[in-house]
């Protein structure tokens, strides 16, 4: 058995985050009989969020998103704010 990316000591397995974030979009979608969620295709649900940095890296980032679009409307948009990522 392959070791989970979290505690594997050569580092993160792309392929493991991609399937994390696919497992939160778009084959969530599948599951809910919603196939447009999670894509970013013509009629699909437009909520949106955005953080500065590469969430691939640092999954911490996605915890607090600098923008947020939920509705059309924008809950949240940090992105007029001079942040500092580390």
């Amino acid at each position: 058995m392959r070791p989970s990316f979290l505690s594997s000591p050569d580092g993160i397995d792309f392929d493991d985050v991609l399937r994390i974030f696919k497992a939160a979009t778009s084959e969530a979608g599948k599951y809910l009989n919603n196939p447009l969620l999670g894509t970013l295709m013509k009629h699909a649900p437009a909520d949106i969020i955005a953080v500065r940095g590469n969430p691939f890296e640092q999954f911490k980032l996605l915890e607090y998103p600098d923008l947020v679009i939920s509705g059309s409307r924008i809950i949240v948009n940090d992105f007029t704010k001079n942040k500092v990522t580390h």
